[in-house]
């Protein structure tokens, strides 16, 4: 859905390369890695959308961009 829709993660989030400062100051249930499946993400994160949205928040970005669908009509692609 293009870059404004990317979630901004650190290594150990993203694929579980956790740096000692992390494992020493998170509680073991929140060391999971997106890549670890959307099961094992979702039992210690909300869902990605929310997590945009708080993004978005934080940066005092607007929210209301999100889509109603992926799929673009033939005339936009």
């Amino acid at each position: 859905m293009g870059h404004a829709f990317v979630l901004p993660l650190c290594d150990g989030h993203h694929v579980g390369k956790w740096r000692w400062e992390q494992q020493d100051c998170m509680p073991a249930d929140k060391l999971v890695s997106i890549s670890s499946g959307s099961y094992a993400w979702r039992k210690s994160y909300p869902s990605q959308r929310a997590l945009w949205e708080l993004v978005r928040i934080t940066m005092k970005l607007p929210v209301d961009i999100w889509p109603s669908s992926k799929i673009l009509p033939r005339s936009v692609a």
